[in-house]
């Protein structure tokens, strides 16, 4: 999920300013609501937070810590910091990025990695800090129970044919389980 985000504001945000942080579509509404100076709701829970200080100022905003990363309704991950947790999975996942992961993705336990340090996820920390683990799971139910229950999701359905992914997923799960 590193994606670059470009904002351009003469005169207000510095020119080839770079701030290394997280912010989602989800923050726009209370963000630019702040920055208009027009009111946000304040009856209810919004996902977004008001990034306006991260934006003007490269500061973090208050609650900024925790991100979490969702697959089909479902928590697939959470960072905070420079702190990523892959929750375990039993290993078959829909494939609907083709060209990235044929055949949905092998298993795996918890995995836990330093994005400062090691930004493409290939070394595995969960071993060395099961207390960062611990702390980042605590984080992920600390979520939940404020999110309340999620809706169910919406399955999107394509027009194309997918057989041959099927065959090649077919494929991929069939090497996976001689494993």
């Amino acid at each position: 999920m590193r994606v670059p985000g470009i904002v351009y504001w003469p005169g207000t945000i510095a020119a080839r300013a770079k701030e290394g942080g997280v912010m989602t579509t989800l923050d726009l509404a209370p963000t630019f609501a702040a920055l208009a100076d027009a009111p946000f709701p304040q009856d209810q829970d919004i996902d977004g937070r008001d990034m306006s200080d991260f934006l003007l100022k490269g500061k973090a905003t208050k609650g900024q810590g925790l991100f979490v990363y969702y697959f089909n309704g479902e928590i697939e991950a959470v960072r905070k910091g420079d702190w990523k947790l892959k929750l375990a999975h039993d290993g078959w996942r829909p494939n609907f990025v083709e060209a990235g992961w044929p055949g949905g993705y092998p298993p795996h336990g918890d995995l836990l990695f330093d994005l400062a340090n090691d930004p493409g996820e290939k070394n595995d920390l969960s071993k060395e800090y099961p207390r960062k683990v611990r702390s980042l799971k605590a984080a992920i139910a600390k979520f939940e129970k404020r999110l309340g229950p999620t809706p169910p999701t919406i399955e999107s359905r394509g027009y194309q044919d997918h057989t041959a992914q099927r065959y090649r997923d077919a494929q991929v799960r069939e090497a996976l389980e001689s494993k």
